[in-house]
């Protein structure tokens, strides 16, 4: 691990991710192991093995068999008023907590798994308990700390507890930072734990994952490269959504403009990277107003479990969503796999939208972008 403090002063990046580990072989080295058999890789462990380094190409082939078609349930919650766009949400200790664009009410409290409105909170300004348009919510380790708020463009994390209150972290951000800041524009951080946060940022191989840790002596650590080409560091080529199971000791990151995985064992500093690889990125739409949207969108939403991670899975342009949605054709996918990347399910759900999931009963939650009423739900 290296301490990249000097660095994160000295170059301006815009978003974040990439693929290499601290004495790790790449998951695309040489020395790591390929395969296009799947024969053994679709039973479901019962513990996890240790992984090793290694790519399975499963371009054309299909190791989640029938694909499952959910009707989800809609949900009334009384004054709840939303706008569905950049949705993020938490579920911890029968409470659900939401961040929106809400310019007055930010960030909202429900109780779960009823959903009712408890409190709203938060507002876009620079003052005490004010926000930029980027902060996010990640998920928090620690008893009576419902989920963390990290918003770097404002130099501020918060913790959310039970009664609705911001609470400032012990944890600080780095403030002479520019290009840690800059990089929070569409990213967000997955998981705050007593000692350290984690999340990602643009990095001179295109984007890595890092830590945040202390409080009077800031170090930031570089954990892990995710870059899939070294020719390939421009700051749209690696956007994707990532999260991490300590208990596991797994970290996963899935590509948004590319179809493939990675599944990190923290433990033995191995990856295994599952490679659907159908459609080029045009790495040149990065450089144009609105280009990224002529790419097919893969994953776009990702969300941990004990036992699985979900993956929310578009396979189609912004473009074409728009256009289905306009015919009221709405649909989107969800994979689910067990924390060693062996595929389990997956789902076709009838809404569009953000989804967070309560594995211990099942459910699946989803707000919809197409409703004035977007809370879903869906029976797994």
């Amino acid at each position: 691990m290296k301490n990249i403090q000097i660095f994160l002063t000295l170059t301006m990046v815009i978003v974040f991710f990439s693929c290499r580990g601290s004495g790790n072989k790449s998951a695309d080295n040489s020395m790591s192991k390929d395969t296009d058999t799947i024969a053994d890789f679709i039973t479901t462990p019962v513990i996890l093995e240790p992984l090793i380094n290694e790519t399975l190409k499963l371009k054309d082939k299909d190791p989640f068999g029938k694909i499952i078609e959910l009707k989800g349930e809609q949900i009334i919650v009384d004054n709840l008023m939303v706008t569905p766009s950049e949705i993020e949400l938490v579920i911890k200790d029968n409470y659900l907590v939401m961040k929106t664009l809400n310019r007055d009410g930010l960030f909202m409290l429900l109780s779960f798994p009823d959903l009712q409105l408890i409190k709203t909170f938060g507002s876009i300004g620079p003052g005490p308990g004010e926000f930029s348009f980027f902060p996010h919510l990640c998920r928090n380790t620690e008893p009576g700390i419902l989920a963390t708020v990290v918003d770097v463009f404002n130099g501020k994390i918060y913790d959310i507890l039970p009664d609705g209150t911001l609470r400032a972290s012990h944890i600080k951000i780095p403030k002479s930072g520019k290009t840690l800041q800059a990089n929070y524009a569409g990213e967000y951080p997955a998981l705050m734990t007593k000692t350290m946060l984690y999340f990602a940022a643009h990095s001179p191989t295109g984007k890595s994952v890092f830590t945040v840790s202390g409080t009077d002596s800031i170090q930031v650590n570089e954990i892990q490269n995710l870059a899939l080409d070294p020719k390939r560091k421009g700051w749209g080529n690696y956007i994707g959504d990532f999260t991490i199971n300590m208990e596991q000791t797994r970290m996963v990151y899935a590509y948004k403009y590319f179809k493939i995985v990675k599944f990190f064992d923290l433990e033995h500093n191995t990856v295994r990277t599952l490679n659907f690889e159908r459609e080029e990125f045009d790495e040149s739409t990065q450089y144009k107003v609105d280009g990224l949207d002529a790419n097919v969108t893969h994953y776009w939403g990702i969300c941990a479990g004990e036992k699985y991670v979900y993956m929310l899975y578009s396979g189609r342009t912004p473009g074409q969503v728009w256009s289905d949605n306009k015919k009221e054709n709405y649909y989107i996918y969800v994979e689910k796999y067990d924390w060693n990347g062996q595929p389990i399910a997956k789902y076709k759900l009838d809404q569009w939208g953000y989804f967070t999931v309560d594995e211990k009963n099942d459910m699946l939650y989803l707000v919809s972008t197409n409703d004035d009423d977007p809370f879903f739900k869906f029976h797994l």
